[in-house]
């Protein structure tokens, strides 16, 4: 979530909801909110997150809002790499996109610098996947 800009929308657009996801699809539903259709994420495979807080470890850092927001998106794309789904992660105005591919994390960008960051990131949070 540090990678992308924080000061506009995201959007997480789901790709494969034809078969119902059912080992995670209830977790996902719980997290979007009460009163949705059984067939919400098939319908609606984008979900529209607002600007986060610039600092999202810092709990007083964002109001309430922000804060379940993030919250919800860190949660949601853990069950996307869990349940090995689809998705990409974009946000209004930039190019650079996360995706979420079979339980991998892909980045991309036309920027080198970006690309460092995202390795740096990876290494921070020890994600790089070990080859043999």
């Amino acid at each position: 979530m540090d990678w992308l800009p924080k000061n506009t929308h995201r959007l997480l657009w789901i790709d494969h909801f034809e078969d119902g996801f059912p080992s995670q699809k209830r977790h996902f539903l719980n997290i979007l909110g009460d009163d949705l259709p059984s067939d919400h994420l098939v319908a609606n495979p984008a979900i529209l997150i607002g600007p986060l807080p610039d600092a999202l470890m810092d709990q007083l850092s964002g109001t309430p809002q922000q804060n379940t927001e993030a919250e919800a998106l860190i949660t949601l794309c853990i069950l996307l790499n869990v349940g090995h789904w689809d998705a990409k992660l974009l946000v209004s105005g930039s190019s650079d996109y996360v995706e979420f591919w079979e339980g991998n994390v892909l980045f991309h960008s036309e920027s080198t610098e970006a690309l460092k960051r995202a390795a740096e990131l990876l290494d921070t949070y020890d994600l790089n996947t070990p080859w043999d």
